[in-house]
């Protein structure tokens, strides 16, 4: 699984709104995203948040005009396989750090148990 760090591109100097944008959107701290479709208006993203302490996954469309829309539903049963799903579908994650990552899979694999 291919898998990025937000500092991959911070290291190229691309600074990610997207990431700032859907932690204001939550008021959480956002672990990792993904891009999951496009829309000529809009993009949708499919996300990984953590807040009071539960970690979930959910998802927002961010308008290209600066609106946004939170999607329906979020859970916190998501397993590794969902992430695997998605990246066959040729999206790739972006995580704010690989330690994030590794807390997420980890919650991941206990729910998978």
């Amino acid at each position: 699984m291919y898998q990025l760090s937000i500092y991959d591109f911070l290291e190229e100097g691309v600074h990610d709104n997207i990431l700032d944008r859907l932690s204001n959107i939550f008021n959480a701290e956002v672990l990792g995203y993904v891009k999951t479709w496009e829309w000529a208006k809009s993009d949708d993203y499919t996300l990984v948040i953590h807040k009071d302490g539960v970690y979930k996954i959910v998802s927002a469309e961010l308008y290209h005009n600066g609106k946004w829309r939170i999607e329906y539903g979020e859970g916190t049963n998501f397993e590794p396989c969902w992430f695997e799903w998605i990246e066959k579908l040729g999206r790739n994650w972006v995580w704010r750090s690989m330690e994030d990552r590794e807390r997420v899979f980890e919650v991941a694999r206990q729910n998978a148990r």
